[in-house]
């Protein structure tokens, strides 16, 4: 792990009781407890390469990371951080749906040049909504980005419930990096999963391989009412590929709806 100056230095290895990082907590090493680790709200936080339930054996009910509220989340340099839901309906890393009725909804942000690959357990997103509990905004700013959602879940957005209910993800704005997404069954790389819905995804710049599992799309609304706001690219390298019967960019099936699709500058 590089060193960076003014930081505070947890070695996740030496952690036996749940933490939550604070502002300048750089955060590395493997996790060998069944313990919940969380960044508190409005936080800046470091990642020099972690292991979180990489092998997929932990067995505690939490996500691989959550966010208490707002966080940021910078990808230390030359280091790879792969983060895993801890059992099954949590995703690799949760941002809150903010609830209370007051302020802006909660903001995920993460940047920084190292490497991220975010596993979500079954019907969770690997960066965004665990299947039982909404999700903020997810803002993507740069680092090399490996999503993965669980079984019906997006890549990164949202988690799949029930036909009954919808599970919900914020706004996905990406500007930079090297992000891979690719969705459970059912649900978007990017965006919603089947009976989930997301609000707008924009996508400004970066490098995106953007991958749905069967009948949804690569972005856009998972099959089987899945639902997205306006999808709008405005730059990017960007190949989104849809799983059988469902668009790159858009729809899936039996009844999927996005909003306004808007494409401009785009490789």
């Amino acid at each position: 792990m590089k060193s960076y100056t003014m930081l505070s230095h947890v070695n996740l290895a030496n952690v036996t009781a749940a933490y939550t990082a604070q502002t300048y907590d750089c955060l590395y090493g493997t996790l060998g407890s069944n313990v919940q680790i969380s960044i508190a709200n409005n936080a800046t936080v470091w990642l020099g390469g972690v292991s979180i339930n990489a092998n997929g054996t932990m067995t505690g009910e939490y996500a691989g990371i959550t966010c208490l509220g707002n966080a940021t989340i910078n990808l230390a340099d030359g280091t790879t951080n792969t983060v895993r839901g801890m059992a099954d309906y949590y995703s690799g890393i949760f941002v809150p749906h903010n609830d209370t009725g007051e302020g802006d909804e909660y903001t995920l942000t993460i940047q920084g040049t190292g490497t991220l690959n975010a596993f979500g357990g079954q019907n969770a997103a690997g960066i965004g909504a665990n299947s039982r509990y909404d999700s903020g905004n997810i803002v993507i700013a740069g680092g090399i980005i490996n999503a993965t959602g669980g079984e019906s879940a997006a890549g990164i957005g949202s988690g799949f419930m029930s036909s009954s209910q919808t599970n919900f993800c914020g706004d996905i704005t990406i500007s930079g990096g090297t992000i891979t997404a690719n969705g459970g069954n059912y649900a978007a790389g990017i965006g919603s999963a089947g009976y989930g819905r997301c609000n707008d995804i924009v996508i400004n710049g970066g490098t995106i391989y953007a991958t749905g599992g069967q009948f949804a799309p690569g972005i856009g609304a998972g099959a089987n009412n899945g639902l997205t706001g306006d999808i709008t690219i405005n730059g990017g390298n960007i190949t989104a590929t849809g799983g059988e019967g469902a668009a790159g960019i858009g729809t899936g099936t039996n009844s999927s709806q996005c909003n306004e699709i808007t494409i401009e500058n785009t490789v």
